[in-house]
């Protein structure tokens, strides 16, 4: 064998190794892959795998009694986007706990907090398991997903109410209140694009949000979720937007100053926005000023004026042009705020308790009728004035009737319409969301009535707050050691009652002894004729038609600033 034979000779047996090599490791990988899955897209932290390793089926535990307020959590939810559909497959092990029986009507829950909105609704398709086997290809995303839709992104007022401050009530409520431990994924399935806010939907989660775009894998394939939650708490909003009803204040709304307090706290850290040493020599103001519409003609003015009469320095602030972390750390030192009824108000969450905010509405758009803001700002603890300044001078308004109809153009509409329309002097109420004339007047450009304006502002930095405190739920506990004796006088019975007061009450520091009210309820027994007293002490001696021969029932419970606490147990007397 000459030398260039034996090279042939080791390089054929060097292809025959390295190919038994390569079949080993591919018989490995075959035996191994439905126990490892193969990482195939990075990115989102998709991976792919086989029907079995979801054998399991889906599971879902929910709570809450209708669509409005019903969350619900999933093991292994799919969704597949040639379909459009979220997919629960039922297999052995697959639970369903907590699913009303027609989740038809309307919907199992709601991806937004803005309640029964028919683009909202959330169900899924029911599919055997073995029905997997039938999808392309399968795809799995790891850990725990939050999954809503975003309601308005666009408007910032929609990003704040519905969006963020629901978010982060519902990730509190998860994660016992420390958002930061969270290690849930954000999917918004609302089909919008990321938008100019999605920076501050980031500063939620610590990986990067999702889109529903990102789960369209080609052919008829599925996304899986090990771990789902759906559904957004609505507990923090204050307001709904008029689509079944005007708009206004939502009724018995669980808002309170602190859940706002915190959120802002949040958002503030996580945008490094620290606390401004302020000036005391004279008041801070700003001016949220606009570029396109709802102008103020007279801005230099009115700025002007508040300087000289007021003594308020005032800037302006143009929010397409400054950063929302700017905006928010310029707001929360301002003492007053000013601007056009719109979504930029919104910020005057992050005002500090005292500061004033001053609400200018255009010709004909009642205060009364949009009061998003207001609600806002008097929730009690929040401490922040409010003022709503009307133009009421037709000849200071400036229309544009050629606009485009979504911003306050009425061309479109027939001649009597456009004169019923320019004659009015009062929007009427109406539904949310196109109603002509709301556009026509909301969008229009106002001269102030400098003299007016700053007699109201004067009016309102002059006034106290009311002082509401947002005053937690604290309750007293059982009353103890009730102790009652008759006492026996000529023709007279009386009941001696004495008790001590809650052992938690020596806790509660903000409480003082005026607060503390008894309330004492006496029965004779086996007779339906209980009465009650209301009392400061913790004894007293009861006169009335108390009988010598008879047997009395005492209960004793205490009352602190109207928050009831539990009777103490029944005591015979």
């Amino acid at each position: 064998m000459n030398h260039y034979e034996l090279l042939m000779t080791l390089g054929i047996i060097a292809l025959a190794y390295l190919s038994y090599i390569n079949k080993n490791v591919n018989d490995k990988i075959k035996e191994n892959c439905l126990l490892r899955p193969l990482n195939i897209n990075n990115y989102s932290g998709f991976i792919q795998v086989e029907a079995s390793q979801l054998d399991s089926g889906t599971s879902a535990w929910c709570r809450g009694e209708s669509n409005v307020d019903r969350t619900c959590k999933f093991h292994y939810l799919c969704y597949n986007s040639l379909n459009d559909d979220f997919i629960f497959f039922h297999g052995p092990r697959s639970m369903a706990s907590g699913l009303p029986q027609d989740r038809f009507s309307p919907a199992l829950t709601d991806l937004s907090s803005v309640p029964n909105h028919n683009t909202q609704y959330f169900n899924f398709v029911d599919l055997p398991l073995e029905a997997m086997e039938s999808f392309d290809q399968i795809f799995l995303l790891h850990g725990n997903s939050f999954i809503f839709n975003r309601f308005n992104p666009s408007n910032l007022m929609h990003v704040f109410h519905d969006d963020l401050l629901p978010l982060f009530h519902t990730l509190s409520e998860i994660n016992y209140g420390d958002i930061n431990s969270s290690d849930s994924r954000l999917l918004f399935f609302d089909g919008h694009a990321k938008l100019d806010h999605f920076h501050l939907y980031k500063l939620f989660s610590s990986q990067i949000p999702l889109l529903k775009s990102d789960l369209n894998k080609s052919g008829n394939s599925l996304v899986c979720f090990e771990r789902a939650f759906i559904g957004l708490s609505n507990a923090t909003t204050w307001y709904q937007y008029g689509f079944q009803e005007p708009q206004g204040s939502v009724r018995n709304s669980k808002i309170t100053a602190r859940t706002i307090l915190l959120f802002t706290d949040y958002l503030k850290a996580k945008l490094g926005i620290e606390k401004e040493e302020q000036s005391q020599s004279r008041l801070n103001g700003i001016l949220i000023g606009r570029r396109t519409n709802r102008l103020i003609l007279n801005e230099e003015h009115l700025v002007m004026a508040l300087a000289r009469d007021l003594h308020i320095s005032v800037q302006l602030l143009h929010l397409e042009d400054t950063s929302i972390k700017e905006a928010i750390q310029r707001i929360s030192s301002t003492d007053v705020l000013i601007g056009v009824h719109g979504s930029a108000l919104i910020l005057s969450m992050f005002l500090q308790k005292g500061a004033l905010l001053v609400e200018i509405f255009p010709f004909a758009v009642n205060p009364e009728h949009y009061t998003p803001y207001k609600t806002l700002v008097s929730i009690p603890g929040l401490n922040v004035k409010y003022l709503a300044w009307r133009n009421m001078e037709r000849e200071n308004t400036v229309f544009n009737k050629s606009a485009l109809a979504e911003f306050g153009g009425i061309d479109h509409l027939s001649a009597e319409e456009q004169n019923r329309i320019l004659d009015s002097s009062e929007v009427p109420l109406h539904l949310c969301c196109n109603d002509p004339e709301w556009l026509f007047r909301i969008y229009q450009d106002t001269v102030v009535d400098v003299h007016s304006f700053i007699s109201a502002v004067r009016k309102s930095i002059s006034e106290d707050l009311a002082g509401e405190r947002d005053t937690p739920q604290i309750y007293p506990a059982k009353v103890n050691k009730v102790v009652c004796r008759k006492l026996m006088a000529v023709d007279v019975v009386k009941l001696e009652v004495n008790w001590q007061q809650p052992w938690n009450v020596k806790y509660l520091k903000a409480v003082i002894k005026e607060d503390i009210k008894y309330e004492v309820w006496i029965q004779q027994a086996f007779v339906d004729n209980t009465k009650a007293w209301i009392l400061n002490t913790t004894g007293y001696i009861f006169e009335g038609e108390f009988l010598a021969d008879s047997t009395y029932f005492v209960w004793v419970r205490c009352i602190i600033n109207n928050q009831i606490g539990p009777f103490s147990d029944v005591t015979i007397c």
